[in-house]
């Protein structure tokens, strides 16, 4: 396939666009693209540092225009050595710059406690059916109604089974 733009070289590069969600696929040779999308071939590196620093709106080049105060009294971490380097220093870190760290994991995940795997909710209700019975059953005993204490073990043992 030849390059849509010079029309001559064989076409080495595609490139995709999306715009208001409509997908632009565009095959180029080399030296069209590196024309067209000089960003694309240039040496600069994904960071890790720059990528959490761009939730804080800051950037590490810059320097801060107000000097925190705020420390860890472990590690003697400032806030402004985290904003610089995306890293805390200690457990107590997270203690120390609790109000501002709680914005930013927010951001990033959306919450900021942990939900956990929650089981699926069928078999919550039989788990809480067998405790329910179970109750029961102890009341039928103690009542000596033990033809119906006998229903229930029977449903009990059926329920465990599908749990």
């Amino acid at each position: 396939m030849n390059c849509e733009k010079c029309k001559q070289k064989e076409a080495n590069v595609r490139i995709v666009k999306v715009v208001n969600n409509q997908k632009q696929e565009v095959f180029l040779c080399q030296d069209c693209a590196a024309k067209e999308n000089s960003f694309l071939f240039s040496n600069s590196s994904f960071s890790v540092s720059d990528f959490l620093s761009s939730f804080m709106n800051y950037s590490p080049s810059q320097k801060p225009m107000i000097k925190s105060d705020l420390e860890c009294s472990k590690c003697n971490l400032t806030w402004d050595d985290f904003r610089t380097g995306s890293r805390l220093g200690c457990d107590n870190c997270y203690e120390t710059f609790k109000d501002k760290l709680m914005p930013i994991i927010r951001q990033i995940h959306g919450q900021v406690e942990h939900q956990g795997h929650i089981p699926p909710l069928e078999g919550m209700q039989k788990i809480h059916r067998v405790k329910k019975l179970k109750e029961s059953l102890q009341l039928a005993i103690i009542d000596e109604r033990y033809e119906e204490a006998a229903k229930i073990r029977d449903e009990i043992k059926s329920l465990e089974e599908e749990v």
